[in-house]
Formats: C-alpha cells, structure tokens, sequence
C-alpha cells in the first residue's frame, strides 16, 4: 500500500530566502534613487533662486539710467534667507546694445557660478 501524497503547505527556506534576497535588492535600488532624488532637490532649490536674483539685478540694470561705457560690479544680496554673490559685468556690443552678464554664486569664494545670465539692452538714448 502507497503512502498518500501530501499536498504542499507553505514556501520552504531556500524559496522565503530568495524572495528576501530579491526584495532587499530592489529596496536597496529604490533607497539608492531617493537618495539622488533628495540631492537634486537641493541644487535644484539653489538654481532656482540664483534665477531670481539674476533676473532681479537684470531687471533693475534695465529700469536704471545707465552709461554706455563698461562697467564691473560685485554685489551680495540676502534672497531667501541666503547671501547670494552677484558679478555684474556690462559692456557694449558693435549694434551699440548693452550687453549684461551676470554670474551669481551661493559663495563669493566659489571659482565657478552656479548660474550664468546674460541680456541684452538699448543705451539710454536708443530707447
């Protein structure tokens, strides 16, 4: 006489470990773009105000008299609850356009800017 079969109740050690196995990898993975995700966040919050202060200084360069000859100025200002370093440098094209280019940085002893902006103008008596 043949013992019955018995049916299958359950996962055995070697199935429950591998499903742990695959689940911790993809966990790991997920952690791994969250994190990247989170460091971006940040940059991308510091672009984005270094655009407003720059599209600031633009605007007021184009609101204010100026002179048509090439000037360089440094200037902080507090944006956002941060000190952000502005480089103004406006110089004349051949059209007699001014051309203004701003570099803005979160720290005045950054090499790089952490945004570059420039625009174009008419001299004062062109407009």
């Amino acid at each position: 006489m043949s013992m019955p079969a018995r049916s299958q109740q359950g996962m055995t050690i070697l199935e429950v470990i591998l499903a742990l196995a695959i689940f911790s990898i993809a966990a790991l993975a997920l952690l791994n773009s969250l994190t990247a995700q989170v460091s971006f966040t940040g940059h991308f919050r510091d672009t984005l105000i270094a655009n407003w202060v720059a599209d600031n200084a633009l605007a007021e360069q184009r609101l204010m008299p100026q002179s048509t000859e090439n000037t360089k100025a440094e200037q902080e200002i507090s944006m956002a609850g941060q000190t952000w370093f502005l480089r103004q440098n406006v110089s004349q094209d051949e059209a007699q356009r001014l051309l203004t280019s701003l570099e803005v940085r979160a720290d005045a002893n950054t090499s790089a800017p952490l945004l570059t902006l420039d625009g174009f103008s008419l001299p004062p008596e062109k407009k």
